[in-house]
């Protein structure tokens, strides 16, 4: 007992060193063991990239090492090495916590997967630690952050990644996820009247005035000549034509059924009937003094979006075509350098709210579901609000045949807009 009482600051000196030799041990061993790994780690991944597979999303491009650091699309969110250990938000003696970019894309500061705020420009950050769901979209682009995730290509912190086109098919990632096609995919491309915005609907005027009947001394109304002048109430940007017409013959989809005259003497009034081919109830009867007549049957104004040019996307055209109820329009596209149509009818329209309803056609008969085509906004579908977006320079496609084509190029400061309207075409009502 006196032995301990003399010398217990020794034993305590003893019992530490001992503890601090284990400490050191089994430290060493573990450093060992974490190097191993990252070996092992280091092993796979460089498999991984003599397999190409971190690559294959940047196809149609200069896959040098280079561009892929350039590249705005790529993921830039740093991410830990994969290790034995369970990584912590505030990290671990081993393990040091994951470290995330700045949603600021003006700031671009590396912080703590933890940090609620960039302690740089104070922007609020998201919290990275839940587990995402399909409702996360923290870059509000319209993709979720899962399906970004997922994408070779796309970055859940990008808000622009949306309205590029990855794959040069002339769509935009945003587009090809709603439509449920591959980004990736020129081959899979979405319905072409997701294009499609309604400029108006209105009941257009039926332009057909008669100024005289020569009865050429006949009273067979076959050898009477009508001096007729219309417009064709089907075309887009139509002007009017003079003609002499017959009995009998059909002038912007409407037959002439007969011709007369009222009355008698200086009083006397020439008049035609005329009738639509595709709907013999659409009558009406014209004469020298008749005006404009509101057509009975609504017409629906179409604009088409595209761009023409990838290299030059900031130019976005919408061509535009007219096409009462009941009809149906072509839309043209390219696809995979071969030309690629669709057919669709408009199916409804109402004047008062100014929507459309289509439907697509095989075959002269309905196939798929209704369609209501959006309403056009010059802001949102010329892309007006993407003034520092990358630019996307995807791949060249030719441009099918149309009608009417308008060019609504943005300010020239603008830096650069979404996906491409490439190939873009289409052809009139019928």
């Amino acid at each position: 007992m006196d032995f301990l009482y003399k010398n217990y600051e020794k034993l305590i000196l003893v019992v530490c060193l001992l503890g601090l030799l284990l400490g050191v041990i089994m430290v060493t061993s573990s450093m060992k063991n974490t190097k191993e790994s990252l070996a092992q780690a280091s092993r796979t991944a460089k498999q991984d990239v003599t397999k190409g597979e971190d690559l294959k999303f940047n196809k149609g491009l200069d896959n040098s090492i280079d561009t892929y650091f350039q590249d705005n699309r790529k993921q830039l969110t740093v991410c830990p090495v994969t290790t034995p250990y369970q990584w912590t938000p505030k990290g671990s003696l081993l393990v040091p916590p994951p470290l995330v970019m700045c949603s600021n894309w003006g700031c671009h500061r590396l912080l703590s997967i933890s940090a609620s705020v960039c302690p740089f420009c104070n922007t609020r950050m998201p919290d990275m630690t839940k587990e995402p769901t399909m409702d996360d979209d923290t870059d509000e682009d319209g993709i979720p952050d899962l399906v970004e995730q997922d994408t070779d290509g796309l970055n859940w912190r990008n808000p622009y990644d949306a309205d590029m086109d990855f794959d040069g098919d002339g769509f935009t990632n945003l587009e090809e996820y709603l439509a449920k096609t591959d980004m990736l995919d020129a081959a899979s491309i979405p319905p072409l009247a997701i294009l499609l915005r309604t400029a108006n609907v209105k009941r257009p005027a039926l332009n057909f005035k008669i100024s005289d009947v020569e009865k050429n001394r006949s009273e067979d109304k076959n050898q009477w000549d009508i001096s007729l002048k219309y417009t064709d109430p089907n075309a887009a940007n139509a002007k009017e034509t003079r003609v002499t017409a017959k009995l009998g013959e059909t002038y912007g989809g409407y037959k002439i059924t007969d011709v007369d005259w009222v009355g008698e003497g200086r009083n006397a009034l020439p008049f035609i009937n005329i009738v639509a081919e595709d709907d013999p109830e659409e009558q009406y009867r014209i004469d020298t003094n008749t005006g404009a007549i509101p057509s009975k049957k609504l017409m629906g104004t179409f604009y088409f979006l595209f761009t023409k040019d990838p290299t030059n996307i900031a130019y976005v055209f919408r061509r535009q075509i007219r096409v009462r109820v009941g009809k149906t329009f072509d839309l043209q596209w390219t696809k995979e350098g071969e030309n690629y149509s669709e057919t669709y009818r408009l199916l409804s329209a109402d004047e008062e709210s100014q929507t459309c309803v289509i439907v697509r056609v095989e075959d002269d008969n309905n196939v798929g579901e209704e369609i209501t085509v959006a309403q056009f906004d010059k802001k949102k579908d010329l892309r007006l609000n993407k003034a520092n977006a990358p630019m996307n320079m995807g791949t060249g496609m030719g441009m099918g045949m149309g009608m009417g084509m308008d060019a609504m190029p943005p300010p020239a400061s603008m830096g650069g807009i979404g996906g491409p309207r490439i190939g873009g075409g289409l052809t009139g009502g019928r």
